[in-house]
């Protein structure tokens, strides 16, 4: 693992992946096109991404930070015209920071897919 922006610690790591998994992690994303691009890049044809995780987005409410959120419909769009083929998706819930004992449970509608990046791109 490597600390540090997503972006920036990837920049010469192309085609070095067979699979990425993204769990909880796209929408922390100020363009989430960026990420998508990168994860492109990074996987080696046929690879495999794996993303689950909900889009809430964390620079939507940020004034002063440029930040692009998109709908599911419009991010499994993207995914497909950056190149990917998606073999699978679903909505599934999921749960965050739960005590099992209290009545407070945050739930959340999650984006599920697997997308495989074609052997001839």
């Amino acid at each position: 693992m490597i600390a540090g922006d997503f972006l920036e610690v990837t920049q010469s790591r192309s085609e070095s992946f067979e699979c990425i998994v993204t769990a909880w992690f796209i929408d922390t994303a100020k363009s989430i096109i960026d990420y998508i691009e990168t994860i492109y890049r990074l996987l080696k044809p046929g690879g495999c991404w794996l993303n689950v995780g909900p889009l809430t987005y964390h620079y939507e409410d940020m004034l002063d930070e440029m930040s692009i959120e998109l709908p599911y419909e419009e991010v499994i769009r993207i995914v497909r015209l950056t190149g990917f083929d998606v073999v699978r998706e679903e909505r599934i819930v999921s749960y965050y920071t739960i005590n099992r004992l209290s009545m407070l449970q945050n739930q959340y509608t999650c984006a599920f897919f697997e997308a495989i990046k074609p052997v001839t791109s």
